[in-house]
């Protein structure tokens, strides 16, 4: 019985840190990227940022997440790309040119 409960758990104390792993994985992969790459909820409160784009910002990822986009961009840049967020949240493919 001892062995069957120390097995059970020692899964779930793995299945416990695969999450966190995984995250660690997708950081380490986009810090790596020369673009800005961030997860925003159907709130617009970010949950995910890379390196680049927290530079880009000035902003540690302590400080933007869980910030709504607004909060961390400022009303004129949001009202810029507002069209575009709100449509990518819709599940709808956006092309944004800067120019």
């Amino acid at each position: 019985m001892n062995a069957l409960l120390h097995d059970e758990l020692l899964e779930r104390n793995l299945t416990d840190e695969a999450p966190v792993e995984s995250e660690k994985q997708l950081r380490t992969i986009t810090d790596a990227l020369p673009v800005l790459v961030s997860y925003v909820d159907a709130d617009q409160r970010y949950r995910f940022n890379n390196r680049t784009y927290e530079q880009w910002n000035r902003c540690s990822r302590m400080e933007i997440t869980g910030q709504q986009m607004k909060q961390v961009l400022g009303e004129e840049a949001y009202q810029r790309i507002q069209p575009y967020v709100e449509s990518a949240l819709a599940g709808q493919i956006v092309i944004h040119k800067n120019s």
